[in-house]
């Protein structure tokens, strides 16, 4: 990909970046998030759905219909499971990690992780004790014996037992490898892997609708 910034602004948010900061955020052409470093080199985010999911809002929004697979690299036990477009679950070695709500264009709304959340007219906040259990038209509900999530939207979560992984969202049902742990299905989507504990060798099928990001 080629990535093209106006020069002055960039030596200018280097300089800030000397400074102040270890790293700084920018954006190319076509709105994609890479970061800068102090000493002039960068790299793409390997954050895609960050702060702002990695676009400008108005930039390159996303397609509600869009199926694709993103392999960013790691052990393959994590992974950011956009669906429609509006809606993020993050999965860290199999567990519940975040839950993002953004809008079509890419922007940010609700961060469960943090309790960031933008009140809007049509999008009210409720929270009760201490916990979401309303932002926009999703709906939070919890298990009433330990507290875990359980259902948001539509979307219901459903665990593994007794360790409590995530083994299925709304229709999406996970799949993890026995000897490795590593993810070997969500949904339609299969991780096929080279031998028992070998690398990945390809990736087969689609949800439709859904983005998965391994990392």
């Amino acid at each position: 990909m080629k990535y093209s910034f106006i020069l002055s602004v960039l030596s200018a948010l280097l300089f800030v970046a000397e400074g102040a900061f270890a790293q700084i955020r920018a954006y190319t052409e076509d709105g994609i998030q890479v970061l800068l470093y102090p000493d002039g080199t960068w790299s793409a985010s390997r954050d895609p759905f960050g702060s702002d999911y990695g676009r400008r809002p108005g930039i390159v929004p996303f397609d509600p219909n869009e199926s694709r697979v993103d392999i960013l690299g790691g052990d393959l036990k994590s992974v950011e499971i956009m669906i429609r477009g509006e809606i993020v679950f993050v999965l860290k070695n199999g567990y519940l990690d975040n839950i993002r709500i953004i809008d079509p264009r890419g922007y940010q709304l609700f961060n469960m992780k943090t309790g960031e959340a933008v009140r809007t007219a049509r999008n009210n906040v409720i929270f009760d004790r201490n916990r979401i259990v309303r932002y926009g038209r999703y709906d939070f509900e919890y298990a009433f014996h330990d507290g875990a999530l359980e259902r948001v939207g539509p979307y219901d979560i459903e665990y593994e037992f007794p360790n409590k992984r995530v083994e299925r969202i709304g229709n999406l049902k996970i799949e993890y490898d026995f000897f490795t742990d590593r993810i070997e299905r969500i949904g339609g989507v299969s991780l096929h892997f080279d031998g028992i504990r070998g690398p990945l060798d390809r990736v087969s099928g689609s949800n439709e609708g859904v983005i998965l990001t391994f990392f």
